[in-house]
């Protein structure tokens, strides 16, 4: 065995002389980025580095050491990422004691891990092993075998083996990079199609088929299974399958605790199982089952059931995968919801089991907390009345450069106005968390897919502003909603009207950007017209008045002591009868050093 020095101590020049061979090298670079895929490039390596070495075979790792996963092979067509088997450790660790570049005279001399090696040696073959990180987390390997020990690799083999490790290495970030994009966007669309169908329609079986269908696009499996929870037998069965057979009603009920999907019910929690022949909590439902996903189905905190996966192949899913699973098993949980709800809904005939679905949709889609931000106080005040439903409110981070703020209203009563409610929450949320569009945008968009998806006869008013962290401008838009409070600390009050229709019932509409400055003291309120319209004994309403007054008498005090404030107002007009209709307040205070605060916390 020889072990050669590295590249600075073999004085190998960084810029090769440009001749026929290098030419070559160069179009096989290019090959590499020009890949359009995993599986196309992984085919293009496998052709153009033997070819351009003349080599017999070669394999081209990449491990990405953040998370010790091993995320490009070119001798596999898997697109999972996998842990590294232990005989790659081993491999690893060796490698770990030799220079960037190594030479091996005789490649039997070397226990070699299975990724590299596909058949035993039987003669003696040189080995060109090369090592390059292409940034600190994503470790490159490219192994060569060449033809025969006369045939020993030259210095410029050498330099060409380092620069198609280098350029293979910057193609495999680069099309995981794209492909993760695409399963991402993949992901969306399926849950965009999958809200849709719960939207229109409420019949449990016709939607969670859809969901498992829909899955299949992103997450391929071999079996799939959703699973109800029984509380009362302490069991979950199957509400729709996947993959198991005729038999899989009688074949797949399981008590609460047995088996991963049984645990995953028990605990709450979400499981992967690599290989489920060395996990003890697997039960046995299919022979060619080898890698198992779990995640519950959540109604709040209580557990309703379970989303269970299984694949044929071992370490078949990642965490990504378990975040899309994640997701759609958020659709089902809903979707389950509603079906349950509607049904016993048409058994009663009770109104108050629509504005209980209603209720039920609208706390899950609500955040569970704001952001966190240096020299910002922001706070809500949300009380749901039972005989009307649909108000929207959220405040989420973009870029950790901006606040956005969102508060908004959904005309109609019960299952369809929180059906509405859904969509506008989906649509907004996959609009708004782009940095890139504009409150406008947004608005141009949301409106549009209302009017798609439920046409004119249900409609939402919707204020939507993003605050700069960096300079205190706010760009907003306005849809048809009772304009937020902007009270300075001089005493001035601005209206923040500008927008334009509310959305919905005008499909051409069009939305105007309004744009606000807020400094430190300023005190910025959102609200519903739930706050604004509630009435006193004497029939007479609130008003935006009755909030400018509030705030009249608030000089100093913080986001919290401000609503505080505003609540005990309102509730001293109505005299503390029950609203007729949704209040929700946002308040933000802005506090001494909020121009320092680049980021989120």
């Amino acid at each position: 065995m020889s072990l050669l020095p590295s590249e600075e101590q073999a004085g190998i020049p960084a810029v090769p002389h440009i001749n026929g061979r290098w030419q070559r090298v160069a179009a096989s670079m290019t090959s590499m980025t020009a890949s359009p895929d995993g599986a196309s490039l992984r085919a293009t390596i496998q052709e153009i580095v033997p070819e351009a070495l003349g080599a017999v075979d070669c394999a081209f790792i990449v491990l990405d050491e953040s998370c010790d996963q091993i995320v490009f092979e070119s001798r596999h067509q898997d697109h999972h990422s996998r842990k590294p088997t232990p005989d790659f450790e081993i491999f690893r660790t060796w490698l770990v004691s030799q220079p960037t570049v190594v030479v091996i005279d005789d490649c039997r001399t070397v226990t070699w891990p299975s990724q590299v090696q596909l058949t035993e040696p039987k003669t003696m073959q040189p080995v060109l092993i090369v090592q390059d990180k292409v940034d600190p987390a994503m470790f490159n390997l490219l192994v060569v075998f060449g033809e025969s020990v006369a045939a020993i690799f030259s210095d410029e083999d050498l330099e060409v083996a380092r620069a198609l490790t280098v350029h293979a290495g910057l193609a495999v970030r680069h099309v995981l990079r794209e492909e993760n994009a695409r399963r991402e966007v993949m992901g969306r669309t399926a849950l965009y199609e999958v809200g849709k169908r719960i939207s229109a329609s409420l019949a449990m079986d016709e939607v969670l088929s859809l969901i498992i269908d829909s899955l299949q696009r992103v997450v391929p499996y071999d079996a799939a299974v959703i699973f109800l929870l029984e509380p009362e037998q302490d069991r979950i069965v199957v509400q729709s399958g996947r993959g198991y057979g005729e038999d899989a009603d009688s074949l797949i009920h399981l008590k609460v605790g047995d088996g991963i999907s049984g645990w995953a019910a028990k605990t709450g929690l979400a499981v992967i199982v690599p290989d489920v022949k060395t996990d003890d909590r697997y039960a046995q439902s299919r022979s060619e089952t080898m890698s198992e996903m779990a995640v519950p189905l959540m109604k709040g905190l209580e557990v309703i059931g379970v989303f269970n996966i299984e694949s044929d192949r071992i370490d078949a899913y990642d965490e990504m995968d378990r975040a899309l699973l994640e997701s759609f098993a958020s659709q089902a949980a809903v979707a389950i919801q509603n079906a349950n709800l509607h049904e016993e809904s048409l058994r009663t005939r009770q109104l108050e089991k629509e504005l209980e679905v209603a209720g039920d949709i609208q706390r899950m889609l609500m955040p569970r907390k704001f952001p966190t931000v240096s020299g910002l106080s922001l706070n809500v005040y949300h009380e749901q009345c039972m005989e009307v439903g649909g108000d929207f409110y959220d405040a989420f981070a973009l870029s950790n450069q901006y606040i956005a703020m969102a508060v908004g209203d959904v005309a109609g009563k019960g299952v369809p106005g929180a059906i509405t409610m859904a969509s506008l929450y989906t649509v907004f949320h996959e609009y708004a968390t782009d940095p890139l569009n504009t409150p406008s945008d947004v608005m141009t968009v949301v409106n549009e897919r209302l009017h798609d998806d439920r046409g004119t006869d249900l409609f939402a008013t919707l204020f939507y502003g993003v605050l700069s962290l960096s300079n205190g401008n706010m760009r907003y838009c306005n849809a048809g909603h009772p304009p937020p409070i902007l009270y300075r600390t001089d005493g001035s009050v601005s209206l923040l009207d500008t927008g334009g229709l509310i959305l919905g019932p005008f499909l051409k509409a069009e939305y105007q950007v309004g744009s606000v400055d807020i400094s430190e003291g300023d005190v910025l309120v959102l609200y519903t017209d739930g706050a604004i319209e509630a009435r006193n004994k004497k029939n007479e309403q609130f008003e935006i008045e009755g909030l400018i007054r509030v705030l009249q008498t608030c000089p100093g005090l913080s986001a919290d002591e401000i609503k505080e404030f505003l609540t005990t107002a309102l509730k001293r007009h109505t005299g503390g009868s029950t609203h007729h209709d949704d209040v929700t307040i946002i308040t933000l205070k802005v506090m001494a050093g909020f121009h320092s605060a680049l980021r989120v916390e």
